[in-house]
């Protein structure tokens, strides 16, 4: 019977569930219980429960889709078994701890700083002035 009045929520449609022409004194008295506060204990310690179990059986089908994952690591689409065995190592505690930028961008301020620090000229590369590719014109002394 209960399960006919899940997802109805409003007084009205649940008197309509129960009757088909519920008297105003049955509506009445469903808004009442609705309202009480036993009845909302009652309701909230039901939803938490439901919660509960729904969290504990999904955790009771992980090892199903461990398995799933194990298959699609020997696929033989490499992007499929590239992002099945990614995944798989980080569930398995290898994932980076931070993300690191790749690019021409980022190798180049990851290198800066070691050739910063080098004061001794290149041969092979001439000196550019400080005022170069500033539209300035270096002053005649």
């Amino acid at each position: 019977m209960w399960a006919c009045l899940e997802g109805v929520t409003t007084a009205v449609a649940i008197a309509k569930r129960l009757m088909d022409d519920p008297p105003q004194e049955l509506t009445s008295e469903i808004r009442r219980i609705l309202n009480s506060t036993g009845f909302l204990r009652h309701l909230w310690e039901a939803r938490r429960d439901t919660g509960k179990s729904a969290i504990d059986r999904i955790k009771a089908q992980a090892h199903r889709w461990v398995r799933n994952m194990e298959g699609l690591a020997d696929s033989t689409d490499t992007r499929v078994k590239l992002e099945a065995n990614k995944d798989l190592l980080n569930r398995a505690g290898t994932a980076p701890a931070a993300k690191i930028e790749v690019g021409p961008l980022a190798y180049r301020e990851a290198v800066k700083d070691l050739f910063e620090d080098d004061d001794t000229p290149d041969p092979e590369r001439p000196e550019i002035p400080e005022h170069a590719g500033t539209g300035e014109h270096a002053e005649s002394s």
